[in-house]
């Protein structure tokens, strides 16, 4: 500004700087009415919620100490997630008749809130009205004892029913129909299955709703933005986890008032006083994507425990509503048909609601598993803590044993459970900490299963897309249901009658997996009655098992024939291939090395038995220090011998051996541990032959260039002795 004297002359000027700074005015916001009533931002254990509020309130947050910049983010991903909830529900609204989610849709952004490959299936057993004597094992595989007998107690008809009749004769509608009196049925298992309850189309790469609860916890910044992403994560894992739960007891409702299940007469008043159990038996690893599965599910079954079920009269649709008497619960009203609903018991007409006690065991049974067994991945922690939160006594199972055993005017079903305890499921958790987690336990489902079944709860399965691996569980607890009959004993498979137990399972559950409703619901999904294995393995299988060294030999032959081209043309760059080279690298790969393999790796099994880590670095340590020593030597012969150089053989022997066996061990050490680690000793001598190869042929184009180097373009390169 200038500086002006009374006659106007400039004098001189003023200089003003004016520097402004952005402020944030103090304000404040109401509570979201939505983190009220059963919200979906509460986590899901409700001791980690306390604990989730209490560090809340250590470090003073609350929405007025956000900026204006994070509340703009906030509000732009809470009005994305509204977007895709409203997208959701108008989807199901407008496919109310289609809700089948096949297990080739998980990534379908539009279903995530349906439940992937959900089914029911009943086991019913039938009371004949003769008890026969015909063996299970008629028409039984050449590898089954014809010893076995099962027990007279198994009625003629349920017999018929699996195929065992007398003659051999399989049972068929037209038997049915033919029976002068009809069959009845003496008992129904019901068993839930589907895929895993997880939020596919949101990414599983990063977390899951276990991870989210832990960065909550943290009260790390932006916590408003994971609360976000927490509550549209976990919208679509409970929508999910409900549909389970809404299908686990109408179905058992429906044996109850039919009266096809055990303690149908007490079931109902069990329901009312006690609460509804449901078990859930996890199949999904601990590694990669299938862990953040398992946190999803995890959250999700948990927070089932918020719910109530109530059961009205009438009505047209399922209703989900928050409590009117509590903030952390929802009620699940389940309309009933009016002459149905008339048979309850008063309490139960009268709006009584029945709680829901929901566990969860888990134990992956994947060659994935076995993998983060053997490296001691982090996620066996989460499988050991739901495992171990699910089953002590102060937890979920054992309190609701204890609640149940308490009710009085259930004591005429209760005496009969008296003994039972869960020491045995409890024995095994605690030996499948983290520290000892080796090897998988499937003992822990099996015993599991028995409990829920003891305690009248509903049983569900899941895998990652309630296929493959839920079908092998399904087969193998029908089979277990009727040896059980057969034994008066659950069948656990245990180490000391493993081999006669599964003489007796064997058969039944091979019927059950060829001609029962795992093979349809496999078709269903991907649309051919078969599993999902490689259109290739199942004819390879067959040929292993009919002519397993000359399926062996040629498959060896034809991977080192490869091999050889890819050291000729990829490594060597010859212009032209050596054919002679390659029959002889071809010949001995297939006469020579393929029966050696297989004879070695099955006296290695025999010598070493077992997965332990003790057994497979015993295995490991005999077949790369006493048996690959050896190999080169005879091979150097042989090859010397078949295909002679000016170089003798012990030249041979005194310049390559030594150099060839180290850079065998830096390539074979690991891989053999991996080899004999995770494929199981039943495959050794057959995928441990094509896995052997398969690494050789990058083996032998190494090799291929080394030896080259030292003894001119006419030698002919070692294969591995994998």
């Amino acid at each position: 500004l200038p500086v002006l004297s009374p006659s106007g002359e400039e004098r001189g000027e003023i200089l003003i700087r004016v520097q402004m700074r952005r402020t944030t005015t103090v304000f404040s916001l109401d509570v979201e009415p939505s983190y009220a009533h059963g919200s979906l931002f509460h986590l899901a254990d409700p001791k980690r919620q306390l604990k989730f509020q209490a560090a809340l309130d250590a470090k003073n947050h609350t929405p007025a100490s956000l900026s204006i910049a994070d509340i703009r983010d906030l509000v732009a991903s809470h009005s994305a997630a509204v977007d895709q909830l409203r997208a959701w529900q108008a989807h199901v609204e407008a496919a109310s008749t289609d809700w089948f989610r096949s297990s080739e849709h998980k990534a379908k952004a539009d279903v995530q809130p349906l439940t992937t490959n959900l089914h029911v299936s009943y086991f019913r057993l039938y009371a004949g009205v003769e008890p026969a004597r015909a063996t299970v094992l008629q028409g039984r595989p050449r590898d089954v004892e014809i010893d076995v007998l099962p027990g007279e107690d198994l009625s003629a008809s349920t017999r018929y029913m699996l195929g065992h009749g007398g003659g051999g004769s399989r049972f068929s509608l037209e038997d049915l129909v033919d029976l002068d009196s009809p069959l009845q049925v003496d008992a129904t298992y019901s068993t839930v299955t589907c895929g895993a309850p997880t939020a596919h189309g949101l990414g599983l790469s990063q977390f899951g709703l276990v991870e989210l609860e832990d960065k909550l916890l943290s009260v790390e910044s932006p916590v408003e933005s994971y609360r976000c992403t927490y509550a549209l994560r976990k919208a679509v894992c409970m929508s999910q986890a409900l549909c389970v739960l809404a299908a686990t007891f109408t179905s058992q409702l429906e044996l109850v008032l039919q009266k096809s299940v055990p303690n149908h007469e007490w079931l109902l008043e069990q329901w009312a006083t006690v609460g509804y159990l449901i078990g859930w038996e996890s199949l999904v690893s601990t590694q990669g994507k299938e862990l953040h599965m398992l946190s999803d599910a995890w959250v999700a079954i948990k927070s089932l425990e918020r719910v109530q079920i109530q059961l009205v009269s009438q009505g047209e649709l399922t209703t989900f509503a928050p409590s009117p008497d509590s903030d952390e619960k929802y009620v699940l009203q389940l309309p009933l048909p009016s002459p149905v609903f008339g048979l309850l018991p008063q309490a139960l007409q009268d709006g009584r609601l029945i709680g829901v006690t929901s566990v969860l065991f888990t134990q992956g049974i994947n060659e994935m598993q076995t993998l983060a067994n053997v490296v001691g991945a982090v996620g066996i922690a989460l499988q050991v803590r739901i495992n171990d939160k699910c089953c002590l006594v102060r937890h979920a199972l054992g309190e609701y044993h204890e609640r149940l055993m308490a009710v009085p005017s259930l004591q005429g079903m209760t005496a009969q459970m008296k003994h039972m305890k869960l020491d045995a499921l409890s024995a095994f958790i605690a030996n499948s900490n983290e520290s000892t987690m080796t090897k998988k336990n499937h003992r822990i489902l099996l015993e599991a299963s028995d409990d829920i079944r003891r305690l009248n709860g509903g049983r569900v399965t899941f895998c990652k897309s309630g296929k493959d691996r839920t079908a092998m569980s399904v087969t193998l607890d029908q089979a277990r249901v009727v040896g059980s009959l057969w034994k008066h004993a659950p069948m656990m498979l245990q180490d000391a009658s493993a081999k006669q137990d599964w003489a007796l399972l064997k058969p039944v559950a091979n019927l059950m997996r060829e001609f029962g409703v795992r093979i349809e619901v496999a078709k269903k999904n991907v649309g051919q009655p078969r599993y999902s294995f490689n259109g290739l393995q199942p004819h390879y299988s067959v040929l292993l098992v009919k002519h397993p060294l000359v399926t062996k030999t040629l498959t060896s032959a034809a991977l080192a024939g490869i091999g050889d081209v890819v050291c000729q043309l990829g490594v060597e760059h010859a212009d032209a291939i050596d054919f002679r080279r390659l029959t002889v690298f071809t010949a001995i790969g297939g006469i020579y090395i393929a029966p050696l393999l297989h004879v070695s790796y099955g006296m290695l099994n025999r010598m070493f038995a077992g997965n332990s880590a003790k057994a497979v670095l015993q295995r490991v340590a005999v077949d790369q220090l006493v048996l690959t020593p050896a190999f080169f030597v005879s091979y150097f012969a042989l090859m010397q011998t078949v295909s002679p150089t000016d170089v003798s053989i012990a030249d041979k022997l005194r310049h390559d051996w030594w150099p060839t066996v180290q850079v065998n061990w830096i390539v074979w050490v690991p891989a053999q541990l991996i080899n004999f680690g995770f494929i199981r000793p039943s495959y050794q001598g057959t995928t441990t032959i094509l896995f052997s190869n398969v690494v050789s042929l990058f083996w032998n184009a190494y090799m291929s260039f080394v030896s080259h180097l030292h003894d001119g373009d006419n030698d002919t390169l070692p294969p591995s002795h994998g």
